[in-house]
């Protein structure tokens, strides 16, 4: 619904720009393809990014905006997330949200706490550093049950 509007709306904006400034409307009409493209990439990263739990990292891809690479020797402790719905603006400077956005922002699941910060990667370069994950899935508990066996077995070895 959403790049339908986008395409629309461009359409509609473009020609009224275009009387105005053919300039203008030229650069808009450009901004407007690559948002377009951008949220088509986007959706298609969403869905083809999948989390991934190896032997020695846990992978958290999400879209093509959202990158952390979590050693599991690193992973504190996992556990169901039972703080409230948002968070304050201190809180989430420390705390990676790989909740894939939809229509309204969903409640996590787990919560994975880390020993370190550790460095996630944003779009176009931005990191930072944060302390948790908070994550949701299909199957909360499954996931949960595979991760806690990973990083009991990476810390005996």
């Amino acid at each position: 619904m959403l790049i339908h509007a986008l395409v629309l709306e461009s359409v509609g904006f473009h020609f009224l720009l275009h009387s105005w400034s053919p300039l203008v409307s030229i650069i808009a009409l450009v901004l407007n393809v690559y948002t377009l493209l951008f949220f088509l990439a986007e959706i298609q990263g969403i869905r083809h990014c999948p989390i991934i739990l190896t032997d020695r990292h846990l992978y958290l891809q999400i879209g093509i905006m959202k990158q952390l690479i979590v050693p599991l020797e690193e992973i504190k402790s996992i556990h169901p997330y039972n703080a409230p719905e948002t968070v304050t603006k201190e809180e989430s400077k420390h705390i990676f949200d790989a909740v894939p956005a939809d229509f309204f922002k969903e409640k996590p699941q787990l919560e994975v706490e880390f020993y370190g910060p550790i460095e996630a990667k944003f779009i176009y370069g931005f990191k930072k550093k944060v302390t948790k994950a908070h994550l949701r899935f299909d199957d909360p508990q499954k996931f949960y049950n595979t991760l806690s066996t990973k990083v009991n077995e990476s810390l005996s070895n």
